[in-house]
């Protein structure tokens, strides 16, 4: 039987972990919702990133959470964006 390590189930653990909630919406954001394995394996140089959260959640349209990040995935900040603009190509 094949014994997996605490670091190769800390990804799987992390997209399940309740980051935030969205202080407009009320929407649980887990760490799934903010790709916490591409922040996990890309190469920043700098903590806490700052990471922009798109969505929509019931009545509410969409709108942009920032998350300031730290290199424990836990949000060490928050603020909603007063004006937004999306763009598709």
């Amino acid at each position: 039987m094949v014994n997996i390590t605490f670091t190769q189930k800390l990804p799987e653990f992390l997209n399940k972990k309740l980051i935030t909630f969205c202080p407009t919406c009320r929407k649980p954001i887990y760490g799934a919702d903010i790709e916490v394995q591409r922040l996990i394996n890309s190469d920043v140089n700098r903590w806490p990133v700052n990471f922009v959260h798109c969505h929509s959640y019931n009545q509410f349209p969409k709108h942009a959470l920032i998350l300031y990040i730290d290199s424990n995935m836990s949000v060490r900040g928050q603020e909603v964006s007063d004006f937004i603009k999306f763009e598709e190509k």
